[in-house]
């Protein structure tokens, strides 16, 4: 809401008052106070001092965050049961409505657990788990198309050339 001119009245204070009471409204002292050269100088050190001290502002760039090293654990560590883990398979199951059957396709059952010290590792080993992962190989019941054949022996060739050709180091591939 706008102060009406009859209303406003202007300071009668100078520029050096106004500044001396902004300043005891802020709680600022505004006298200027002559330093010594000794004094300027103590107080360079004393800022050095603590600068030295203080701890070193760090940039983490958000789009490259620092990156840990890694550095082993054995614990935790995953045990696997092979006696209850079981491969997957198709089964054949009754129809809905009861007319025939449907085949369904069970998925791979891994029993597994995690041990977290060498008590409990040894536990576990005694009680039958290993550390070794169960292995299921699924072998396919049609054989492939001639052209996926033919791609799958391609990407073979590939693989046996560059295991003996050796690592390509220094083109951007570990």
């Amino acid at each position: 809401m706008p102060i009406p001119a009859d209303q406003y009245r202007p300071s009668n204070l100078t520029k050096k008052q106004r500044q001396e009471q902004l300043a005891a409204v802020y709680g600022v002292s505004m006298t200027t106070q002559q330093l010594s050269e000794t004094e300027i100088a103590r107080m360079r050190q004393i800022l050095l001092q603590h600068d030295s001290e203080a701890k070193k502002a760090t940039i983490h760039d958000l789009n490259n965050p620092p990156k840990e090293s890694y550095r082993f654990q054995k614990f935790p560590m995953a045990l696997y049961d092979h006696q209850n883990s079981q491969p997957a398979r198709d089964e054949d199951q009754p129809n809905r409505n009861g007319a025939g059957f449907v085949t369904v396709h069970i998925a791979a059952r891994v029993v597994s657990m995690l041990v977290n010290s060498e008590e409990e590792l040894q536990d576990a080993l005694s009680s039958g788990w290993s550390q070794e992962a169960p292995e299921f190989r699924e072998e396919r019941e049609e054989p492939l198309s001639p052209k996926y054949q033919n791609e799958a022996a391609r990407a073979d060739s590939q693989l046996e050339e560059g295991r003996k050709r050796g690592p390509r180091i220094g083109r951007g591939v570990a």
